[in-house]
């Protein structure tokens, strides 16, 4: 797709020097750039990467994985009895 854009005085002084800054890129591979990051739904790799977040939305922990995520810990009694104190 083509198409024009206007950009603001502030905005166009903004984009020339973040070309220059970057020679690797172009205003169209900015521009691209911009906005997939803006219109594509966010994923948080780190959480993902951890298996606490699905990108699809999809929990792919097994049953046993999802009951192992819930049973308590004897490192839990130590949270447990600081959260009593209080």
């Amino acid at each position: 797709m083509k198409a024009s854009i206007y950009l603001p005085k502030e905005l166009e002084i903004l984009v020339k020097n973040y070309l220059a800054d970057h020679p690797e890129m172009t205003l169209s591979s900015l521009v691209q750039e911009a906005l997939e990051s803006k219109l594509k739904p966010r994923r948080n790799r780190i959480l993902e990467l951890a298996g606490f977040v699905s990108f699809n939305g999809v929990d792919r922990r097994t049953p046993q994985e999802k009951a192992d995520d819930l049973r308590e810990r004897p490192e839990d009694e130590i949270v447990k009895r600081g959260l009593d104190r209080r």
